[in-house]
């Protein structure tokens, strides 16, 4: 054989088995490290919590806890802070990699659980603000605890707050901003600001021990006065109202919180007055993309699923069965394939962000319902997980705004603001 055809041997068998790698291969070296660390502890600490978790009562947080004492110890509340607060990422990561690098994380979580991952990713929601504005200073002085905390095997968490009972999905967009019922109210007093209105339905709200909170200064500007303020939980005048009674992500409590003359001082102040309405949509840009990995990761599970059942029942050579699977294969790889693009930048795409959250939700939701049907009777029983993760995935077309306001963004940023990146 000549030298030739074995260099030409050598390329196409290694480009064979390339071909086979896994889907993580184009990530940085530390980010599949993560990756993998992530997968082992789902397996060994997340999966065998999961049902036990989902059939607790609404308002029960010790096992909840105890999730997150465990995912402490692998740092997954702070793996993604940059290292100037003591995590182990960076902002030259974030430039570089957009959230790209968050996915595989809520991937994995959702693949057991949609809710475990919520409880972990809303976590990062409620510090994006505190990380977008750009505040070296204020982001040392309140996440360096937060990463103390959590060395500390004693984990807190962090909760983003926007959504209140007048003012829900329609402040995450513009139009719909401008005419919201805003009822949260931040006044100017000497030293500081005294706060006071009701958010509803906050992720992880009832357990946090800081709330990134968003406010008006002025009834009569509403949106365009808009401002963030970090409100702690042992500040006189907050408590914790209602823990709603949720069909599905048991594992992440929605809870109403309640803010009556609560003095914010100066210093607790993220970003600048009225930056709010800015800083809340970079912040939703940015965690569009991650609540689509959260989707999709519960799309692999039920899609795996559909796969292990048509097998242990028989049908897998069955032609019809086998076209039903590949439709909802090319379903899932091509929402992954657009939440992949979109997350790969920083700052993001808004109207990008928005397709890529809401394909791979009704994504999601469309595999989890024909993996149901494909088992039939079978399809609704506990043991066949796929019932959970239904029920979990609802969620991901609701929050972050719903899938109807973010299909109204992609209009308003597309077609009316003309931001076009292929036309």
């Amino acid at each position: 054989m000549s030298l030739q055809k074995k260099i030409a041997g050598f390329i196409f068998d290694f480009i064979d088995k390339r071909r086979g790698m896994n889907e993580y291969v184009a990530l940085p070296k530390k980010v599949k490290k993560s990756f993998l660390e992530v997968r082992e502890w789902v397996k060994q600490e997340a999966q065998p919590m999961v049902d036990k978790i989902d059939a607790a009562p609404h308002d029960e947080v010790n096992l909840k806890w105890e999730i997150l004492k465990k995912g402490a110890k692998i740092n997954l509340l702070t793996m993604m802070l940059p290292g100037i607060y003591g995590g182990k990422s960076s902002m030259l990561d974030l430039l570089r990699y957009g959230s790209l690098t968050f996915l595989p994380f809520v991937e994995e979580l959702s693949a057991c659980s949609p809710g475990i991952a919520t409880l972990f990713g809303a976590h990062y929601l409620g510090i994006m603000p505190i990380q977008f504005c750009m505040d070296v200073l204020l982001g040392r002085r309140l996440l360096k605890p937060i990463v103390e905390a959590e060395r500390a095997g004693n984990p807190k968490l962090v909760a983003f707050a926007i959504t209140e009972p007048g003012a829900g999905s329609d402040v995450e967009d513009t139009e719909g901003g401008e005419k919201a019922h805003l009822g949260t109210f931040a006044k100017k007093v000497s030293g500081g600001y005294v706060l006071n209105g009701r958010k509803q339905f906050i992720s992880d709200g009832n357990m946090a021990s800081l709330v990134t909170v968003f406010a008006c200064l002025d009834r009569e500007k509403g949106i365009h006065s808009w401002t963030c303020f970090a409100v702690t939980s042992d500040m006189k005048g907050f408590s914790v109202g209602r823990v709603e009674d949720k069909m599905g992500q048991r594992a992440s409590p929605a809870a109403e919180l309640i803010f009556e003359d609560v003095f914010i001082p100066d210093k607790n102040l993220v970003g600048r007055e009225n930056d709010g309405w800015r800083l809340n949509t970079l912040t939703l840009d940015t965690s569009r993309g991650p609540v689509g990995g959260i989707a999709i990761g519960a799309a692999k599970a039920a899609l795996k699923q559909a796969i292990e059942f048509a097998e242990e029942k028989g049908l897998i050579n069955d032609r019809s069965i086998q076209l039903e699977l590949a439709d909802m294969i090319g379903r899932f790889e091509s929402a992954r394939s657009l939440l992949w693009r979109s997350c790969g930048t920083f700052p993001p795409l808004e109207y990008l962000s928005a397709i890529a959250k809401f394909t791979a939700s009704d994504t999601a939701m469309d595999i989890c319902s024909r993996t149901i049907d494909l088992m039939g009777e079978e399809g609704g029983l506990r043991r066949r997980t796929v019932e959970r993760l239904y029920r979990d995935v609802k969620l991901t077309q609701i929050y972050e705004g719903t899938n109807q306001i973010n299909r109204l963004a992609v209009a308003e940023d597309y077609i009316i603001k003309k931001k076009r990146e292929i036309l």
